[in-house]
């Protein structure tokens, strides 16, 4: 039975498999400790030698079953990588030493413009697949004047064709070649060794002999733990050459899809694909659109059925699941190219995935890339959407930095997360993330691993209530692709550009919604909208500008309308099919969202699920500054109620809310990053009365920095120095400071204001803070202090900034240490310190709307 629910956040896990017993199992259990799901392994060990000696496998796979074991003890779930470094499917030359399984694209041999009357001699090479005659015309680079036509009829490898022109005319030989992206192997690495080389993904049998020498290996060895402790194997940036891929019997394939021969105009298309122009001959451009989307529909559709198909195949049929996530699939432009068709892909993958790698998810700026993950969790009926996260991102990650990564993804559909990555081992002070010695995750790491699952159960509870959809033109996109040589395109309408202003303007509404694609409108049942399989209902698409959409789904889409559906477009192409929208910024006219959010900062994020009786908001501050805002909720009836929850413990309250004209209001002071829970519901819920409270003014006396000297820095609780201002640009842990106040015993509420990066704080004691006291991961640094005796007291509290100054706080430091991860996203973190304002609170009354 393959299992179908995730725990998570999980840990890559980069085995060194000469470490020890002891240590593998240490780390397991300090995985544990720290609140992570599981850890995937990876097997990278580099040998050198030109092939993978047998002892490599013996250690491989000795040290696997040690994790196992030690996983299976503390309930944790273990994933595979199938890939010893990256691509998948390289698997250290043993898919590619049979040269037949190597990666193929199509290539020009020979191309010659005659005049009339020219003879040419062309001798026939190997792996020739077209020789045409194109006649031209004299704009451009010669435009395609007319169809193809023969040069010859016997095309035998090593003939030799005379051809005299008839006008003007281009003559183009096309053949296939071998070729190989870059890859990454524990073996040496020797360019001139071509089994090293990226696989034929279109080859049904190249997916078969990478399952042969990887995937089967570790059942054989570990069988016993497939589909319990063993959830699956995780496909890591499989590559195919996008700009014209070939695999031997294309041709036929293609004849069986698309019924006719590609062949034929091979040579148009090769020839002009990448040119704007067509002039005075009107079949061409049409010519090149129809075999441009027709190609990619085949080569595309092999890529998916042939490689993502067969190993997810295999794993279901060894009782566990096949996750993972292609290379360039954080961009709208390229979900269409070095990996295939993203959302075809996705279709074969239990978990849809997506990689944030280094900063293309930064706060302040709009990414919805982890959306189209979770857009294929939900249109396909998945159980989950997945993401490897936190490659190449520096060392300067603090708690509310990790968090914020992952719950900007929530907000989009991800619940399962593959943390780039470990290693077995403590290494003191260590500037690896996700090893123990990590001052940061050995401290906060549990309360993130606790936030964020908050946040997946919230995301995941009941059915999105979203029925809001936006059309991914994948084959438009694609011809971009392929023809962003010619400046000409610049003029041209962009598609992805196009979808992704649909996209910012609808999540900063903020509005909940969707991608959808060909295959997901053709293959969905309609009942009043577009169905999920698991219930739920999309009634608007909005098509943006530059989509060109083929016949079968334009019929789906009119049964779509006639089903009650709603189909806005943005291009005046479609406005006799549709309705037409005029402009992107008049698009909230005709969306008209459940939820108003009335603010200065116009990046609030937002997702919406129906559960029972009730509605759950996530709302997402993806700002770097505050942001005071007011939230109205369209509800029926002055009985609903607004609740909301403590992401950092789980504690429901009910809201302080306004009955306005079908609306409850609330208020909402966002800080920078931060995500908060609201529930709407009529049904009366279990929630507690939230405290009013008012400043206590002139309570706090003084404020005493004690610096690593030993010296002792006093101020006062409103605006306080930076450890760069006090000489302490480098300094990397803990600063402590004393806050010293006067109280007159009643329950005290702490506000630390600004705080770079978190904190632990003690009343009226000197802790360790590794060991004692009270930790804050995130904003806002508030505390609730308890009820404190009249007098003057002390709050110790140890502010604590990330490891990075330690390597980079000078430029002295910097050019000392040669930390490779050393980029601008590191630089952005190091400011440290406690800045306040510090303020404290005492209630002054208890309040609840009844």
């Amino acid at each position: 039975m393959v299992r179908t629910e995730f725990s998570g956040p999980l840990i890559n896990l980069n085995v060194d498999f000469n470490k020890s017993e002891g240590d593998m199992r240490n780390w397991v259990g300090w995985c544990k400790d720290k609140g992570f799901g599981g850890f995937a392994l990876i097997f990278s060990n580099p040998v050198e030698s030109p092939v993978l000696p047998d002892f490599w496998y013996d250690k491989m796979l000795s040290s696997a079953r040690v994790l196992v074991e030690e996983a299976q003890k503390h309930g944790l779930e273990v994933w595979i990588f199938d890939e010893w470094g990256y691509p998948s499917g390289v698997a250290a030359g043993l898919v590619c030493e049979n040269k037949e399984l190597r990666a193929k694209k199509l290539h020009i041999s020979y191309d010659r413009f005659l005049e009339p009357d020219m003879t040419i001699s062309i001798e026939i090479p190997d792996r020739t697949v077209a020789l045409k005659s194109i006649p031209v015309n004299r704009y451009g680079f010669y435009a395609p004047a007319g169809r193809c036509s023969d040069v010859a009829d016997n095309l035998s490898p090593g003939s030799t064709v005379k051809y005299t022109s008839k006008g003007y005319e281009r003559v183009v030989l096309i053949t296939w070649e071998y070729v190989s992206f870059i890859t990454h192997v524990p073996v040496t690495n020797d360019p001139l060794n071509f089994s090293l080389g990226t696989p034929d993904l279109m080859n049904k049998e190249a997916a078969r002999r990478f399952i042969e020498v990887v995937h089967e290996k570790f059942y054989a060895e570990l069988k016993e733990y497939f589909g319990t402790v063993i959830k699956g194997f995780f496909y890591d940036e499989p590559e195919v050459c996008f700009d014209f891929p070939w695999t031997q019997g294309f041709e036929n394939e293609f004849i069986k899809r698309k019924g006719y021969d590609l062949r034929d105009n091979f040579p148009i298309l090769m020839a002009y694909a990448g040119n704007f122009y067509h002039p005075r001959y009107h079949e061409a451009d049409p010519l090149i659109k129809i075999l441009v989307f027709d190609y990619f529909d085949v080569w595309t559709d092999l890529v998916a059925e042939n490689f993502y198909g067969e190993i997810q195949k295999y794993c279901h049929k060894r009782g566990v699941l096949s996750v993972g996530h292609q290379d360039m699939d954080n961009h709208t432009k390229t979900l269409a190219s070095v990996s295939g068709h993203f959302f075809k892909n996705s279709y074969y993958n239990d978990s849809p995935g997506i990689d944030v790698i280094g900063s293309n998810i930064d706060i302040g700026t709009f990414y919805d890339f982890p959306r189209f993950a979770g857009s294929c969790k939900r249109l396909y009926g998945k159980n989950s959407a997945m993401s490897e996260t936190f490659a190449i991102m520096g060392i300067a990650h603090s708690p509310d930095r990790m968090r914020y990564l992952m719950e900007h993804q929530v907000i989009r559909g991800v619940d399962t997360f593959f943390n780039m990555i470990s290693s077995i081992g403590y290494e003191e002070d260590s500037h690896n993330l996700f090893t123990p010695g990590n001052h940061i995750n050995d401290l906060h790491g549990r309360n993130v691993n606790e936030h964020v699952n908050r946040a997946i159960d919230l995301a995941n509870a009941g059915t999105p209530a979203s029925d809001l959809a936006v059309y991914v033109p994948v084959r438009d996109i694609y011809a971009h692709l392929i023809r962003d040589n010619d400046a000409h395109n610049m003029n041209s309408i962009l598609p992805y550009e196009e979808v992704d202003r649909i996209a910012e303007n609808l999540a900063y509404m903020p509005c909940d919604f969707d991608y959808i694609w060909d295959e997901a409108i053709c293959m969905l049942d309609i009942d009043k909208g577009f169905v999920t399989p698991k219930g739920q209902v999309i009634r608007t698409i909005i098509i943006p500008k530059g989509a060109t959409i083929e016949d079968k789904v334009m019929k789906k889409l009119k049964r779509f309308v006639q089903s009650g559906g709603n189909v806005i477009t943005v291009s005046q192409r479609y406005a006799d099919e549709f309705i037409l929208c005029p402009d992107y910024f008049l698009l909230e006219e005709y969306v008209r969202p459940t939820v108003s959010l009335k603010s200065e900062n116009k990046q609030v994020s937002m997702c919406v699920r129906r559960d029972k009786d009730r509605l759950v908001y996530l709302f997402l501050n993806e700002s770097a500054k505050k942001s005071d805002c007011e939230i109205s909720f369209m509800v029926m009836g002055d009985d609903v109620q607004v609740y909301s929850m403590d992401m950092n413990t789980g504690k429901m309250y009910v809201e302080d809310s306004i009955f306005s004209e079908s609306k409850r209001v609330v208020r909402s002071v966002f800080e920078p990053g931060e995500l908060k829970c609201y529930i709407v519901s009529n049904a009366k819920l279990d929630a507690e009365k939230k405290l009013k409270l008012k400043v206590v003014k002139d309570s706090i006396k003084c404020v005493t920095i004690n610096l690593p000297n030993g010296t002792r820095y006093i101020t006062d609780a409103k605006k306080l120095p930076s450890w760069a201002d006090l000489g302490y640009p480098g300094h990397s842990g803990f600063i402590e400071y004393e806050i010293e106040f006067e109280w007159k015993g009643k329950r005290a509420f702490v506000d630390f204001g600004k705080v770079r990066h978190c904190l632990v704080f003690s009343l009226d004691k000197r802790v360790h803070p590794f060991e004692e006291g009270e930790k804050i991961s995130f904003a806002p640094f508030k505390a609730d202090l308890g009820k404190i005796e009249e007098g003057r007291h002390i709050l110790y509290v140890y502010v604590q900034n990330t490891v990075v100054n330690r390597y980079i706080g000078t430029k002295d430091m910097e050019k000392m240490f040669d930390i490779p991860q050393r980029i601008d996203s590191d630089r952005k973190m190091l400011e440290s310190g406690l800045f306040g304002e510090i303020q404290l609170f005492e209630e002054e009354d208890l309040v609840c709307q009844e």
